[in-house]
């Protein structure tokens, strides 16, 4: 009995060391993303389209227009960030993993080498790009120091 008990205590101890934070998991999202993209996955499901019909809502949008909007919405995004090769990550908060910094290659003519992700619940609410002037807390964001991604 007593080494069944020792077993499963070390068992979850290890687990929980091994379990991934919220920076983990988040941090790949975007990677996930543009990886099912090049994969012609679906990406429909790595949005957070509750959070996103909600915002909708609240702006006056139909409930009619809702599902149509987001839609256009993921399907922009999509090809947007389709032909994407990532970089490197920046994350700029410790206590927070709902926003990163992505360094690019192969953005689209015209928009910039950086992606802004915001995310919810686990879920892409948001990706912007950004050119390399963009102020991020009084830094511009080239000047900022980015994790290489392999």
């Amino acid at each position: 009995m007593k080494l069944s008990i020792t077993f499963l205590f070390t068992f979850f101890m290890a687990f929980n060391v091994i379990a991934e934070t919220c920076d983990t998991a988040n941090s790949q999202v975007y990677p996930n993303y543009v990886s099912d993209l090049k994969s012609q996955i679906d990406t429909v499901v790595l949005f957070n389209l509750k959070f996103l019909a909600n915002e909708l809502k609240s702006n006056g949008i139909k409930e009619s227009d809702i599902s149509k909007n987001i839609s256009a919405y993921t399907f922009t995004l999509d090809e947007l960030h389709k032909k994407i090769a990532i970089v490197g990550i920046y994350k700029p908060n410790e206590n927070s993993c709902d926003f990163y910094i992505y360094k690019v290659d192969g953005a689209p003519k015209g928009y910039g080498s950086y992606v802004f992700v915001r995310l919810k619940g686990n879920k892409l609410i948001n990706l912007s790009f950004e050119t390399s002037d963009t102020l991020f807390n009084g830094s511009q964001v080239s000047q900022l120091t980015f994790i290489g991604i392999k």
